[in-house]
C-alpha cells in the first residue's frame, strides 16, 4: 500500500518519468531508507534526531528521482 502511495505523490511530482523509472528509483531508495530506519531505531544513530532523518530520507529520495529523469 506504501508502495503505490509513494509512487502515486511521487508521479505527480515528477509527471514526466515513466511510471519504469519510478519503481526503478522506489526499488534503490526504498531499502535504503528502511535499513537507516532500523537502525536508527535500534540505537546505531541515537545522535541524529528523528526529524534529521527524516529530512534527510526525503531529500535522498527526491535527488533519487531527479536521477530519474535522466534515464535513458
Amino acid at each position: 500500500m506504501s508502495r503505490e502511495i509513494v509512487l502515486s505523490e511521487r508521479h505527480a511530482e515528477f509527471p514526466t518519468v515513466t511510471k519504469e523509472k519510478l519503481h526503478f528509483a522506489y526499488d534503490f531508495v526504498f531499502p535504503a531508507c528502511m535499513g537507516l530506519i532500523l537502525e536508527w531505531l535500534a540505537g546505531g544513530r541515537e545522535e541524529l534526531p528523528f526529524d534529521t532523518l527524516a529530512m534527510r530520507l526525503e531529500r535522498l529520495g527526491h535527488y533519487c528521482l531527479v536521477a530519474a529523469t535522466e534515464f535513458q
